[in-house]
């Protein structure tokens, strides 16, 4: 990441800020067979022509061979859990519900500016209706 970038601040997420970025690349006890830990969080770009609809159905196909094979690491058996994905556009997820508020701020500060050209153009009717003495 390039110097200046700095993450979004999400306080209404359970996911706290990052501490670290690197490279997709894992330790060897990370890519050892079996589910491990679930406190990976992915911020990725779709690919240029794939849908949302179409990656969710990916991670899911991924997702449910992962619990049909189980854990015998961990003892859990097959098919003993569900692992389904999530998948949310980075926009939602920074606004949340903020998103309709700054909609009706913008409408707002649109018609705060509309009233001011029309209040202008009435001036300037006026004024040039006066004549050339006024």
């Amino acid at each position: 990441m390039p110097e200046n970038f700095r993450f979004p601040e999400l306080p209404h997420l359970p996911i706290s800020a990052p501490e670290l970025f690197k490279p997709v690349g894992f330790q060897k006890w990370e890519l050892w067979p079996g589910l491990g830990g679930f406190n990976y969080a992915v911020i990725a770009r779709l690919k240029a022509g794939a849908s949302p609809r179409q990656a969710l159905a990916q991670l899911n196909v991924v997702e449910t061979r992962i619990a049909r094979e189980g854990d015998a690491h961990r003892g859990v058996k097959p098919g003993e859990f569900d692992l389904k994905a999530t998948l949310r556009p980075l926009k939602t997820v920074i606004l949340g519900p903020a998103q309709r508020a700054l909609w009706v701020l913008m409408a707002a500060a649109g018609l705060v500016l509309l009233i001011i050209c029309v209040n202008l153009a009435n001036l300037m009717l006026v004024r040039n209706v006066g004549g050339p003495e006024s």
